[in-house]
């Protein structure tokens, strides 16, 4: 089997999105007859914060036929201390900074050093291995890669862009720290790249923007879903005569307009006296959502339910009481396929796109058959009134043969010809 070192800051057991893109290539890789080398920090089992793991000092490594992962302890700072406190949020910010700036500035006070350390012993024992991907965020790792093609002049390696880093549409106008920040990390990008082979990241819009600024080729390598299509069954709605369930689950953005569709059920419950719930689950990551949700509808307070974010295996829960699941767009960002809508298409729930982002997303559930898109609100309002008032169950028919070349299996072979004719 061919080997190759694959470096992601999240992994398992951690419950991270971008853990699950690694994830699937270990689990994958191996039947491309490719050999994965994981290389990551130590995680909790459902770990949903940054915070390092005390007590661990020694490199863990686990082998088998299929795969090996090693876990390596992360150097506790005082930083650390401060951040597990959870006071002197000013401090906090300050040394966040400083932090940043030396990962920009001075690799070997990086936070990702440790990473490079213990990426040249594995190296340096496995004399066949002459393949790297470095999967960001976070994309300071980048020189982990661009330092080891100095070291090891015959080494071919990959940044993986699971996102845009100075490339994205909202980086701008955040304030001159920031601005200064941005700046400094764009000529990075340029120098931790400039040894790269290739890049590889995760729509086709991406990759044209990031050829551009970075002048590399690039490889798509969409993320997917991680499920066998055959099991995948239409879901009929509504589920009961009763009631009209819709769940949103994930990360709230500030461009996010869910205050569209809240408006839309504010007027049927006006209308009609009739609540439609409304599940949210782990929106705050950013920020309190739910204060403000609440605040902006306080008509709506009976038919909101929030929940903390929680393992998947925990949410079938949510989703058996479900009749949709809800996307928004981001706003202008085009080329994004959020994790979420894979992972609302495995589930056979129709999926509800409002606003719609008239691109990708909207292209997805239209051409693999998993739900409905809209722009309209007045649109909207008559497909909520259908569903509630009408007799006859929808259902999606989904295409099972289109949405196939989305699983990560799929996506994972696309890869695995990339590692092995490169």
């Amino acid at each position: 089997m061919k080997k190759v070192l694959i470096i992601s800051y999240f992994f398992e057991p951690a419950n991270f999105v971008g853990a699950q893109r690694v994830n699937s290539w270990k689990t994958y890789l191996p039947e491309s007859n490719i050999y994965p080398i994981i290389l990551t920090r130590f995680w909790r089992e459902n770990q949903t914060n940054l915070n390092k793991i005390k007590g661990t000092k020694k490199v863990d490594v686990s082998i088998n036929d299929q795969f090996e992962i090693h876990r390596i302890p992360e150097k506790w700072r005082f930083r650390d201390l401060i951040i597990e406190s959870n006071k002197y949020i000013f401090l906090r910010k300050v040394l966040t900074f400083f932090q940043i700036l030396f990962d920009i500035l001075y690799f070997r006070k990086s936070q990702y050093y440790f990473l490079y350390r213990e990426a040249i012993n594995i190296i340096v024992k496995n004399k066949d291995l002459d393949t790297v991907i470095i999967s960001g965020t976070p994309f300071h790792s980048f020189a982990v890669g661009y330092y080891l093609k100095v070291k090891f002049p015959h080494l071919k390696w990959y940044p993986d862009y699971r996102d845009q880093w100075s490339t994205h549409n909202y980086l701008k106008d955040n304030g001159l720290l920031q601005g200064i920040l941005a700046f400094l990390e764009k000529n990075k990008e340029r120098k931790w790249t400039s040894n790269a082979s290739k890049f590889i990241t995760v729509s086709e819009n991406w990759m044209e923007r990031i050829e551009k600024h970075i002048s590399k080729k690039g490889l798509v390598v969409k993320n997917g879903l991680d499920v066998e299509i055959k099991n995948i069954n239409n879901i009929s709605i509504p589920r009961n005569a009763s009631r009209l369930c819709i769940s949103y689950v994930g990360t709230l953005y500030p461009y996010q307009r869910i205050d569209m569709l809240l408006n839309v059920i504010k007027k049927i419950k006006i209308e009609f006296n009739y609540d439609i719930e409304v599940n949210f689950i782990g929106i705050n990551a950013l920020k309190n959502y739910q204060i403000k949700i609440l605040n902006d509808f306080p008509e709506l307070k009976e038919n909101l339910t929030f929940f903390e974010r929680m393992p998947e295996r925990n949410l079938h829960e949510i989703y058996n009481q479900s009749d949709l699941l809800w996307l928004t767009s981001f706003n202008e960002m085009k080329g994004w396929y959020p994790v979420k809508l894979f992972d609302y298409a495995k589930e056979g729930i129709p999926i509800l796109l409002f606003p719609s982002d008239n691109d990708v997303m909207e292209r997805f559930i239209s051409e693999c058959s998993v739900g409905f898109a809209f722009d309209d609100k007045n649109e909207v309002h008559q497909f909520l009134l259908d569903l509630l008032f009408h007799k006859e169950k929808y259902h999606v028919k989904i295409n099972h043969s289109k949405l196939n070349e989305y699983t990560r299996k799929t996506q994972s072979k696309i890869l695995a010809e990339l590692i092995k004719n490169e």
